[in-house]
């Protein structure tokens, strides 16, 4: 399944190792800024914030994002 975001990235969280039976489970958060902003305001009228989590190999497609990139970076995002 894919779908397409844009946004500007206000989080990038760091990798965490979670031990699981004998193997770890690699997770690490993404957190965007979609909000609707009035275009001759540039104030927020409808805040929306959603969270990601990246897993497993995964949590690497991060590593080429900083904090403040915006629309179009991101491509789509398979889930």
């Amino acid at each position: 399944m894919a779908f397409q975001i844009s946004g500007i990235i206000q989080h990038i969280g760091n990798t965490e190792s979670i031990p699981y039976q004998d193997k770890v489970f690699k997770k690490r958060e993404l957190v965007l800024d979609c909000s609707y902003r009035n275009q001759f305001t540039g104030q927020i009228e409808r805040a929306n914030y959603p969270k990601f989590e990246f897993t497993g190999n995964h949590v690497d497609d991060l590593n080429g994002f900083n904090i403040g990139d915006s629309d179009g970076m991101f491509g789509t995002l398979h889930a």
